[in-house]
């Protein structure tokens, strides 16, 4: 299936931020990554632009026959995909290696 692309994300997903993550998930895609792993260990809030972008890219791999996953979400992130039963939307692990294996399986 290729190789996996694994992009840390830490501190806020929010208005500040939400741009720049999209431009960068979208340069990876326009270079042809299609299985991509978010860590979002060091995630201390999720805004509903960072959610917004988090929809989107994973829209935009399966679009292009791609997958975004994610791995190591905080409960409080989880808790708040949770609520917007997003947690089914996302594939999510508990580690990164775990997630980058899930691609193989």
């Amino acid at each position: 299936q290729g190789y996996t692309t694994f992009l840390v994300i830490s501190g806020s997903l929010d208005s500040d931020t939400s741009d720049q993550f999209d431009q960068t998930v979208t340069r990876f895609i326009e270079a042809g990554h299609r299985w991509i792993v978010l860590d979002l260990g060091g995630l201390k809030y999720l805004s509903s632009a960072g959610i917004g972008v988090l929809v989107g890219s994973a829209n935009t791999l399966r679009e292009n026959d791609g997958e975004l996953k994610l791995s190591a979400v905080p409960n409080n992130i989880a808790r708040v995909l949770d609520m917007l039963a997003l947690l089914d939307f996302f594939e999510s692990f508990p580690d990164c290696q775990t997630a980058i294996n899930s691609y193989n399986s």
